[in-house]
């Protein structure tokens, strides 16, 4: 539960950075967006854990998982969309 809080502002640093450069670059950028999709998947996932700790449930557990993993995946892509938006602009 704790480090998809911590992932969760993360993304949030991120996005605030991202529109930074946007302003100071004068064009906007994709990785923002879709940075803040994943910061709802860590979000939920920080809920389902909690919910599943105080219920007891082990289904609500997994999909805290899958929450946690696909909001994983899309950090990942965004990171590296971002890496490559600023080396070809």
């Amino acid at each position: 539960m704790s480090p998809a809080a911590t992932l969760t502002g993360t993304c949030l640093a991120g996005v605030a950075l991202i529109r930074l450069a946007q302003t100071a670059r004068g064009f906007a950028l994709f990785a923002d967006n879709v940075m803040v999709v994943s910061g709802l998947f860590y979000v939920l996932s920080t809920w389902l854990a909690y919910y599943a700790l105080r219920m007891r449930s082990g289904r609500m557990s997994q999909l805290g998982e899958a929450a946690f993993l696909l909001g994983s995946v899309i950090l990942a892509q965004v990171l590296i969309a971002f890496a490559l938006e600023i080396v070809l602009v």
